[in-house]
């Protein structure tokens, strides 16, 4: 991270291993925003871990969740099964990978399925009363 630059300029970039499960980079915008050039350097970079570790750490088409203080994950496709049989509420603690702030991810990115994007699949026998 400390070679990540934006047009020649170095950015000032931070990272965050929650739960030793997710990847989180950061950069400070007010010092100097980051461009597309450096976006997709991180993404080579992140493509590289998963290959020296044979890893998938880029499937966005995974659903990750708390279920009694451990990470699940399952795929879209199994997310919607597991909500038509009623084994998954907006109560449900998840992650919201959409976030694209540092507030964003403060007080959004580990909340309920009702509030975040999973809200859109959730029926009304899924929602809290």
């Amino acid at each position: 991270m400390s070679d990540w630059t934006a047009h020649g300029q170095d950015l000032q970039v931070g990272f965050l291993l929650p739960y030793n499960r997710f990847i989180v980079l950061g950069v400070n915008q007010d010092i100097h925003a980051a461009s597309g050039c450096s976006i997709d350097a991180s993404v080579r970079f992140i493509k590289s871990l998963e290959s020296f570790h044979d890893l998938s750490l880029l499937d966005n088409t995974l659903i990750l969740f708390k279920q009694n203080e451990s990470i699940q994950k399952m795929t879209l496709p199994e997310f919607k099964k597991t909500l038509s049989e009623g084994n998954f509420t907006g109560e449900t603690i998840v992650f919201n990978n959409l976030v694209k702030t540092k507030g964003e991810f403060v007080s959004n990115w580990e909340t309920t399925a009702q509030n975040s994007w999973h809200n859109r699949f959730l029926s009304p026998k899924n929602q809290t009363v």
